[in-house]
């Protein structure tokens, strides 16, 4: 029987080689179903190619088995239900078949009736998986969810271990970009297309969102893999894609590891995206035995590191740091080296990232300075001078509760002078936690170690961490260096800057003769480099220091900043203006009175506006400070920045919102320093970090907090479910026994009374009636089961309901009659001979009618009946029931929830009557299986009413059964 409500007919595939059959099939379907028909070699490439949305499919016994195969060990089709039409007698065949999760056998010569309840089991099953696979799937992009997808591709491994398989990991190239300059609605438009159109052109596996931005895609890779095929595919979406000029990378594991976790390979297709990330012209690459050995030697390394610690394999190198001017040694950096027995020397590079990751730094970290200390300490007894020693301090050193206090403790063992270790930090080490980590360095920096900040101009933050951050000395990154001849008037700047700031400047790998010149013109401080000497092992320096001029006091002179401050001028206003233009991040000064006039600007600024030139910036911002801040954010920035400066403080540090030229927001973090000037007056010069990526990782930290929360609410949920199920289990046991008790007590009576012709009929009809109220309850108990099995089976048969409002009323009379309720009951029918499940809609209407007997007070007044109409099919009708009440009413909110599974509403019949909730969630699931919807209506102290529509077939008075008994629908 067809959904009378789809405008587009179900499909059914008919797969035999016998026309007679084909036609007899489609005599039978073709009035409810699209029939295609085609021939055993074609039917693999009509389910697998997409062209028709197949339900269901009928296959002849004589050809299925291979088919069947073939289907279920393809993704497309793997779950897409099948019936087998058959006339022979072949046992063996139909167990092969039945292993293969074929739905049922259709046994010819063929019944009708049989057929078409077949086949709606079948598509109300394809319905079924329809629904559960699109909850598993991404609301954004339609793309499985990780989790189902990690799960997905297990099982089909499991069930095909013996095929191959590959993976595609597709990686969009600095997508986060994207989301600062297109906002995030165009953004997520973007990823909707591009996964929409991935499935379309690839629609051989299984793809879900492994990440933000990240998709993955698992299928059966029997021959060569066809990268053309890929890369065209890819090109020719992101043509087309909302955002132009996206770049996306693909990391290909083929064939899989079947006898590895799938997330295991997954990873193996991701890392392998590794090696391209921000290579142009380089789209794809495969994992290969090199990531292997990269994974393995890093397993080695985890699994060997504590035991190296303790064998003390890990070993202490100083590199010297010389005075630019005199050339005198003025301090060493402590540089560590694995001296593994098995793979040799090792350079920091090869296991640094690891240990940061992994958070063994800490341990070495405390290793390295202890190591220090004691030779520092042996200097000091053999009469060697002494000089500062640097030693690197990492994030977590400083984050994770007393590390950096054991530092501390260490220093204070060997009774070291805090003036001798200089702990050397990265700018990463601010990047999060700022608050935290600034309060923790500068009680270091109090302390009298002295700070230096290694690697500055490579990370995003830097020419802000000069102003906020607690510093003493600035470590020119490598790069700088190296392209010194490119990069002179950046370090030119960075030098001045620095001084009038008071920090001293080291430049870090200076190797030639044009380099040290060069640095030393600029008036850079100190060169640590092989210029002068590579990094020694610890008797090797001891012998530099002794052959060696070492700078008088042995000792890294500081500038004190308290007294420099005052010198700041339009010197430092014109450095910083300077570099500005050869740093990333934004900059800008303003006047800090009057209109807050802006003085000057870098490009990097404008291009966070959005704008082209520095006029349209101007233009955009009104040439101020005001319109530098989201104008819902300014009223607050300013207090803060007024709070901040005081005369003895110059420096304000103020996150807020921007507005771009496009419309889209901002984070952004402002470090500012206010500098009185001679020629200009009162000026702010201020360096901007967009840390938008940062507040996303925020929201998306509460959304996940969110989402935990939400977890566990509907684990309490599940809790109160199964409490209510077993109040449920035990109501329906408590009224059976009621019901048993009294049929036990009427029977004896009836024995004692055997003379009493009247009173025993008088009995067996009370006996009857408690066996009907005993089946609803039992019925309910069945159907519950049944459903949370996925075993409904419907069982249609001709019958009569001319006086079907009779025997529903008989079945409820002694409930009303106790409560004293008033019952009208009606029918509208014109042709009463139909095929019904008698059970299950019996099931249905008892249901509904014990809700309205329960909910309505003494007094009140139900009425229920049955309207036929004729249905758009000849063949059919469509049955209305209509039961109203004058009960308490359902709350408008409470609505939505009323047919979900133990539901219960708070009222004051629910507070006096333990019941489960579960009647009308049955009676919705059975209606829904027989094609049937429901709908409720109801107001507070009016009522409610309750309106269900099934579809039935006509059944011919000849077929109609004409004794049915309520009792053979049992089943037992």
């Amino acid at each position: 029987m067809s959904n009378q409500y789809n405008t587009e007919k179900t499909k059914i595939l008919l797969v035999d080689s016998n026309a007679e059959n084909i036609a007899l099939l489609k005599e039978i379907i073709s009035s409810q179903y699209t029939v295609i028909d085609t021939s055993p070699e074609d039917v693999f490439e009509i389910l697998s190619n997409g062209l028709y949305d197949i339900a269901s499919a009928i296959i002849d016994i004589r050809l299925a088995a291979p088919i069947v195969k073939k289907l279920r060990g393809f993704i497309p089709t793997e779950k897409i239900p099948i019936l087998i039409s058959t006339d022979i007698e072949n046992s063996d065949l139909e167990a092969e078949l039945l292993t293969l999760e074929v739905l049922d056998f259709l046994k010819k010569p063929y019944d009708e009736r049989r057929v078409l309840n077949r086949l709606k089991t079948a598509i109300k099953l394809a319905e079924a998986n329809k629904a559960i696979d699109e909850l598993e799937r991404d609301a954004l992009t339609g793309l499985l969810t990780r989790k189902a997808f990690l799960l997905k591709t297990e099982q089909f491994i499991a069930a095909n271990p013996e095929k191959k398989y590959s993976l595609i990991a597709f990686d969009f190239d600095n997508f986060k970009s994207s989301n600062s300059l297109y906002g995030v609605e165009k953004c997520n438009e973007f990823l909707a297309f591009t996964a929409r159109e991935m499935m379309k052109a690839l629609p051989e596996g299984i793809s879900g969102r492994y990440g933000g931005d990240q998709y993955i895609l698992f299928f059966e890779s029997e021959h060569d893999f066809d990268m053309q095929r890929l890369t065209r595919i890819s090109k020719l979406i992101l043509d087309k894609a909302p955002i132009p000029h996206q770049i996306v990378k693909m990391g290909i594991y083929t064939p899989i590891d079947v006898e590895i976790p799938i997330v295991i390979c997954c990873d193996r297709a991701f890392l392998s995206i590794s090696r391209i990330k921000g290579k142009y012209g380089k789209d794809y690459a495969f994992f290969e035995d090199e990531l292997q050995s990269q994974l393995l030697n890093e397993q080695r390394i985890t699994e060997t590191m504590e035991r190296a610690l303790e064998e003390c394999q890990f070993q202490v190198f100083y590199q010297p740091k010389h005075e630019t001017i005199s050339g005198n040694i003025a301090g060493a950096e402590a540089l560590v080296r694995w001296n593994h027995p098995e793979y040799g020397f090792m350079s920091p590079g090869q296991f640094i990232p690891l240990f940061e990751r992994n958070g063994f730094i800490v341990k070495l970290d405390c290793f390295v300075l202890e190591q220090v200390c004691k030779d520092i300490q042996r200097w000091k007894q053999d009469g060697l001078p002494l000089v500062p020693i640097s030693v690197n301090v990492s994030r977590r050193d400083f984050i994770e509760s007393g590390c950096i206090d054991k530092q501390y403790q260490i220093v204070e063992k060997y009774n070291i002078d805090h003036s001798l270790i200089h702990m050397e930090v990265t700018e990463s080490l601010y990047s999060e936690n700022t608050d935290l980590i600034i309060s923790q360095v500068k009680r270091t920096q109090e302390m009298g170690f002295v700070i230096e900040m290694d690697d500055f101009g490579a990370g995003y933050s830097s020419l802000g961490s000069l102003s906020t951050f607690p510093l003493n000395v600035l470590k020119l990154d490598i790069s700088f260096v190296r392209n010194i001849v490119k990069n002179e008037i950046v370090i030119e700047n960075i030098i001045k800057m620095a001084h009038r700031m008071g920090l001293l400047v080291i430049a870090e790998g200076a190797e030639t003769v044009e380099q040290f010149k060069i640095l030393r013109t600029l008036g850079c401080d100190y060169i640590q480099g092989y210029y002068f000497s590579k990094p020694l092992p610890v008797k090797e320096f001891e012998a530099y220091l002794k052959k060696s001029s070492v700078l008088s006091c042995g000792n890294i002179t500081l500038r004190d900043f308290a007294k420099t401050r005052t010198s700041l001028s339009e010197d430092m206003l014109m450095a910083a203006n300077e570099v500005a233009e050869g740093i990333p991040g934004g900059f800008f000064s303003y006047h800090a009175d009057g209109g807050l006039e802006l003085i000057s600007f870098n490009n990097e600024l404008i291009r966070m506006y959005g704008c082209s030139t520095a006029e349209e910036f101007r233009d955009y911002v009104g040439n101020s400070f005001c319109g530098i801040v989201h104008p819902d954010d300014f009223t607050r920035v300013q207090r803060s920045i007024d709070m901040q400066i005081t005369e003895h403080n110059n420096i304000d540090y103020v996150e807020y919102r921007i507005k771009a030229k496009d419309g889209s927001v901002k984070y952004v973090k402002d470090y500012g320093r206010f500098v009185k000037t001679k020629n200009y007056g009162d000026i702010f010069y201020v360096f901007l970090n967009d840390i938008t990526l940062e507040e996303r990782a925020k929201a998306d930290a509460e959304a996940e907090l969110v989402r935990k929360i939400e977890l566990q609410r509907t684990a309490d949920l599940a809790s109160n479910a199964n409490r209510a199920k077993n109040i449920f289990m035990y109501n329906v046991s408590h009224n059976i026994l009621e019901d048993m008790q009294t049929m036990v007590g009427l029977t004896n009576e009836i024995k004692n009374s055997v003379k009493d012709n009247s009173a025993a009929l008088a009995n067996i009809k009370k006996i009857e009636k408690s066996e009907e109220h005993m089946l609803s309850f039992i019925n309910n108990v069945y159907e519950l089961a049944q459903m949370e099995n996925g075993d409904i089976q419907l069982n249609e048969v001709p019958i009569d309901i001319t006086k079907a409002m009779e025997k529903t009323y008989a079945l409820i009379e002694k409930d009303v009659n106790e409560k004293g309720i008033e019952v009208e009951y009606w029918s509208e029918i014109t042709n009463p001979y139909i095929y019904q499940d008698i059970m299950h809609t019996t099931n249905v209407v008892m249901n509904i009618l014990m809700n309205a007997i329960k909910y309505t007070p003494e007094g009140g007044k139900i009425r229920f009946g049955l309207r036929q109409e004729q249905a758009e099919n000849p063949n059919e009708c469509i049955i209305t029931f209509i039961c109203e009440d004058t009960g308490i009413g359902i709350s408008p909110e409470f609505i939505p929830y009323i047919c979900k599974s133990f539901a219960r509403e708070d009222n004051e019949v629910n507070a006096s009557i333990q019941s489960a909730g579960l009647g009308l969630s049955i009676a919705k699931t059975l209606l829904y299986l027989m094609n049937g919807t429901i709908d409720i209506k109801s107001e507070i102290g009016k009522g409610t009413t309750v309106t269900t529509r099934q579809p039935h077939l006509y059944a011919k008075k000849e077929e109609v059964e004409r004794s049915t008994s309520l009792t053979g629908n049992v089943h037992l």
